[in-house]
């Protein structure tokens, strides 16, 4: 059996090369990662959103920039807590939509509903709402108020609400017991002071 000339030091070289890449995956590849459990379900600790980033657009902003995105509702304030039809207020027009798209996520949880009111052709009111175990729902409204009123002007705190102010925007965080088949509903609205509430 013959060798071809120079056999060895292409193996040489091929493996050298090999050890190289390895060397290199591992020092890129980072620490391990968690499994994805795919539940959509909150992580536990992870930090909440400031309020202020819960309106998918600054409040303000006209209605046509977003209306493609968008379908009227006839939307009753409060209606996913009691199933009553109160107004938006004495004196406040309002028109409401919910998106063309899925129910964004909201504190790391999937949404049940997310609606956003124009006054005067401007985004005055943004509210979404999530539905959880009571357990749960207590949890993450406690959470969030902690987390949210030392960076705002707090106007209200209780055990199972709390709202604040911060420059030109409101927020208004309430938890609604349901019933024992729903469990509790987060309600979390963001507006504009002086629009619907």
């Amino acid at each position: 059996m013959t060798r071809r000339p120079g056999a060895g030091r292409r193996r040489g070289a091929m493996f050298a090369a090999v050890l190289c890449l390895v060397a290199a995956s591992a020092c890129t590849s980072g620490p391990p990662r968690p499994p994805n459990t795919g539940t959509g379900a909150s992580v536990p600790g992870a930090n909440l959103a400031d309020w202020s980033e819960i309106p998918l657009a600054p409040l303000g902003t006209e209605l046509a920039a977003l209306y493609s995105g968008l379908h009227e509702i006839l939307y009753f304030q409060g209606a996913v807590r009691t199933g009553n039809s109160p107004d938006l207020g004495e004196g406040v027009a309002a028109d409401c939509y919910r998106s063309n798209g899925p129910v964004p996520r909201v504190l790391n949880h999937n949404g049940e509903d997310y609606v956003l009111c124009f006054s005067h052709d401007r985004l005055a009111r943004v509210e979404a709402v999530l539905r959880l175990p009571a357990d749960e729902a207590r949890a993450l409204a406690q959470r969030a108020c902690d987390a949210w009123l030392p960076a705002s002007l707090a106007t209200t705190r209780s055990e199972d609400s709390c709202g604040g102010r911060r420059g030109d925007a409101a927020f208004r965080l309430r938890r609604y017991a349901l019933d024992a088949q729903i469990g509790s509903a987060v309600s979390i609205i963001v507006y504009t002071p002086g629009g619907p509430e």
